[in-house]
């Protein structure tokens, strides 16, 4: 009896490698609650997606806080049609409060694989705020005005 091998191209789901990006926005104040969406794509050794795997994420050296961890997405949605997420995995990155530029660095684990975001692929923009008052000196049950500026530190962008 003969035998025929087939080899089919599609998905392995043994991780090779993990990419790590910003979805669309790159560039958020660092006001302390500021946000901005970040992609785990999770490929095999052929670039294709893998679906269902744990992806975990952290910040290096404390530059602000993000989701711990999310589940990669489906190859097909719900009617079998092909899925533009999939093998994806999206954490929220909230930013840390500085009055200078900050560059975090995301590190994404799936297995033990390790995937990192490119320097510079983030930017959180420092911000200056100052208050000022119409007088000096204020008494108790005096209404003054007080005006709030909030600005971005390097360029002084409002």
């Amino acid at each position: 009896m003969d035998s025929v091998s087939l080899n089919l191209p599609g998905v392995s789901g043994v991780v090779s490698k993990i990419q790590v990006f910003p979805e669309d926005v790159r560039k958020v104040l660092a006001d302390g609650v500021s946000t901005l969406r970040i992609v785990a794509l999770v490929l095999d050794s052929d670039d294709n997606p893998i679906p269902d795997k744990v992806v975990n994420f952290e910040v290096e050296n404390n530059l602000g806080t993000i989701d711990k961890a999310s589940i990669t997405a489906a190859l097909t949605d719900a009617a079998g049609n092909p899925n533009p997420d999939a093998g994806k995995a999206f954490a929220t990155l909230t930013s840390i409060a500085d009055t200078v530029d900050r560059y975090p660095r995301i590190i994404a684990t799936s297995g033990d694989r390790v995937g990192y975001s490119e320097d510079s692929s983030i930017v959180f923009l420092g911000v200056e705020m100052k208050l000022s008052a119409e007088a000096d000196t204020i008494r108790v049950g005096e209404q003054v005005q007080i005006n709030v500026s909030l600005k971005e530190a390097t360029s002084k962008v409002a």
